[in-house]
């Protein structure tokens, strides 16, 4: 994209295009926490500490604005907890922390 092209996008879609990026590293982030979590990818291994169990989607307020249907990996024992937010929490620390 050349900045001819920048400069046309409206703010909304400049807004919606920095979401989905940023959408797309928390998942990245989310995923490589599991694989740390269960010391282990999609295949089995010897040192495996446990099995994914798919995902759930949340909302999640960050400063770059509302991340809709999140993807968020589970493992079966329900013991992954991410450092990207707080459990039940909705929003990042950084956004919960301007508004309080």
């Amino acid at each position: 994209m050349d900045r001819e092209e920048l400069k046309r996008l409206t703010k909304e879609e400049k807004g919606r295009r920095i979401r989905e990026g940023v959408k797309a590293v928390i998942e990245q982030v989310l995923e490589e926490e599991m694989t740390e979590h269960l010391a282990a990818g999609y295949e089995g291994t010897p040192s495996r500490r446990g099995e994914r169990n798919g995902y759930y989607t949340r909302d999640l307020v960050t400063p770059a604005g509302r991340i809709a249907q999140l993807r968020v990996p589970r493992d079966r024992e329900g013991t992954f907890l991410t450092e990207v937010f707080a459990r039940y929490k909705r929003m990042t620390g950084e956004v919960a922390v301007h508004l309080g």
